[in-house]
């Protein structure tokens, strides 16, 4: 192992500074094998990711790519990376396709994640840049070693609802994208009720105005005119 690697947790570099999470999803199918379980191959393919990584995000300490790549890098200011949080399958989503069809291999959607840690925070390419980068490999078959038959990039967006398993209901089958959904819906909700709320208050502000006109005009509030009898 040399420089340009991470431990064997997944990381790499500095985690002083505050996280970005990065999103994405992938189709993994694997050989089943006598005492090797799903999360060790998952485990091992997110050392993989960032290990993959690396170079595009760390020039300096792995420089074996080129111009482009630097550029890219002066943009993120990186100075750390973690597979953390870990991949999670998604329930009720299926694989588009098997390499290796019978009983001799398992193929599950993944929604993965993770954290880079940059010294300013992060423009709105980087997820997008990341996200290709690991595409990219994934489509060359940089990953595919060991237990591993393939992985393919799937977009949460989009992929996982055409791969959705029809007995689930749709209930928590899009990762991610469910997540994202999720506070989507706490937002649009809170806007709602601050909405609401603005209006109350500017219809009690009129009535307010209104009953002060009429009172300051010699009229109670019932038509009737005040005064001495």
């Amino acid at each position: 192992v040399g420089v340009c690697a991470t431990n064997p947790d997944g990381f790499f570099g500095d985690a002083t500074n505050d996280g970005v999470l990065v999103s994405y999803g992938y189709e993994l199918e694997y050989k089943l094998e006598p005492g090797r379980s799903e999360n060790d191959v998952v485990a091992n393919l997110e050392n993989s990711f960032n290990n993959f990584l690396l170079p595009f995000l760390f020039p300096s300490d792995c420089p074996t790519v080129g111009r482009r790549t630097l550029v890219v890098h002066r943009r993120l200011e990186t100075v750390g990376v973690s597979k953390r949080p870990d991949d999670q399958p998604l329930p009720g989503v299926t694989c588009s396709q098997l390499s290796n069809p019978g009983n001799d291999t398992e193929c599950v959607v993944m929604d993965g994640q993770l954290t880079i840690y940059t010294n300013n925070g992060t423009p709105s390419t980087t997820e997008e840049q990341i996200q290709n980068q690991l595409k990219t490999g994934m489509e060359n078959g940089d990953f595919v070693e060991g237990p591993v038959v393939r992985v393919s990039y799937v977009n949460l967006e989009t992929d996982a609802d055409s791969n959705t398993n029809g007995d689930t209901g749709g209930a928590n089958t899009q990762g991610g994208a469910s997540r994202r959904g999720t506070a989507i819906g706490v937002v649009a909700a809170i806007a709602s009720f601050l909405i609401l709320a603005l209006a109350l208050a500017w219809r009690r502000k009129k009535q307010q105005q209104y009953e002060d006109s009429v009172l300051e005009n010699g009229m109670t509030l019932d038509g009737e005119t005040t005064g001495d009898v």
